[in-house]
């Protein structure tokens, strides 16, 4: 495979771009698509710029201005977001750190989900059993989603 080829076809599996079974290199997609490519690479700059915020006013005790001047430098937020989203970190401590240990946590176990269900692995069934139990700890969230793997395991088996 071709060293362009073998790109489109990590990017179209990491970023659902297949269909069909076709993969078109990123030139040659709609603007929608380069959209939907770029849009989770820049929420990971924000988050990441947040999370060093959050450390670095909380912890390191940063003032207003150096956070400001942090994000500034690090992240392609526009200047007016900036201020409003330092300001929204500095009241709740840890947010920034939470919401990643939460995002990785369950992407993590969606993968284990899908790998041990396989062909029966059903998105929304998933999102289900995340979500009805409305806000859990981590440790919790993982006995609820063992759990739901078992019971779609006995549910395909017979």
């Amino acid at each position: 495979m071709a060293l362009s080829a073998a790109r489109s076809e990590y990017v179209s599996s990491v970023h659902g771009t297949r269909q069909k079974g076709l993969v078109q290199p990123a030139w040659r997609r709609p603007r929608e698509d380069h959209e939907s490519l770029v849009r989770p690479a820049r929420h990971d700059a924000d988050a990441s710029g947040l999370q060093g915020v959050d450390t670095g006013a909380h912890y390191k005790r940063w003032p207003l201005e150096q956070s400001i001047a942090y994000m500034t430098a690090n992240t392609p937020m526009a200047a007016a977001d900036i201020e409003r989203q330092i300001m929204r970190y500095y009241v709740l401590p840890g947010q920034a750190l939470s919401y990643k240990v939460g995002m990785l946590t369950i992407l993590d176990l969606r993968e284990r989900a899908r790998d041990q269900l396989g062909e029966d692995f059903d998105i929304r069934e998933f999102h289900d059993a995340v979500l009805k139990n409305g806000a859990v700890p981590m440790q919790v969230l993982e006995v609820i989603v063992d759990d739901y793997i078992q019971v779609s395991k006995a549910g395909s088996a017979r």
